[in-house]
């Protein structure tokens, strides 16, 4: 059972979610074994080429923002081991918030942010990860989406202590971006 105050929270954090945002969601194979559910909102262009870039092909199913919580928790239910995406800060909020109620950990963070011309991007993720992450995100400039798309399920094997790396390229918003996203993979604390 949830308490008033999560409800309150959630409820507060969804209604923070622009009208016309919405996510969509599949479920790949991870590597080892055991499943991931990708998640990406499909009003941003960075985001839209990260969900169309994830390997291993995945039955496709658009979320209604209103159903985008329900359908998220769903996984909750189907033993998906792992849950990875790009989103913006308030759907991360909201969605990670579900996440570790029901037991999930977070292995990896990225925050891409986009500021006068230049795209930062701060990777928090195991030792071996992170730096390669950073530099592999930052020389992809326009298909670094696509590259972030093909670590996952590197990010999903993530262990050891976190580790920062921050990379950066010149690289212009794209006109439907919100000008800062997040992407992540949390962990069901029996699948680490």
């Amino acid at each position: 059972m949830i308490s008033r105050r999560t409800f309150l929270r959630s409820s507060t954090l969804a209604l923070s979610i622009p009208a016309g945002h919405g996510l969509v969601r599949k479920v790949l194979a991870a590597p080892g074994g055991g499943r991931i559910q990708a998640v990406a909102d499909h009003s941003c262009s960075d985001c839209r080429l990260f969900y169309r870039s994830l390997p291993l092909p995945a039955a496709r199913m658009d979320i209604a923002q209103a159903d985008c919580l329900a359908e998220f928790s769903a996984a909750f239910d189907d033993g998906i081991d792992y849950l990875a995406g790009l989103t913006r800060n308030a759907e991360f909020v909201l969605l990670g918030q579900s996440a570790r109620e029901h037991g999930y950990r977070l292995l990896y963070q990225g925050r891409h942010h986009y500021a006068d011309g230049v795209l930062q991007h701060s990777i928090r993720a195991d030792r071996d990860l992170a730096p390669a992450l950073a530099a592999s995100l930052a020389g992809g400039r326009h298909a670094w989406p696509r590259r972030l798309a093909a670590a996952v399920p590197r990010c999903t094997r993530a262990r050891g202590p976190a580790h920062d790396a921050i990379s950066s390229a010149v690289l212009q918003r794209p006109a439907d971006s919100g000008g800062f996203l997040l992407s992540w993979v949390f962990a069901r604390s029996d699948a680490v």
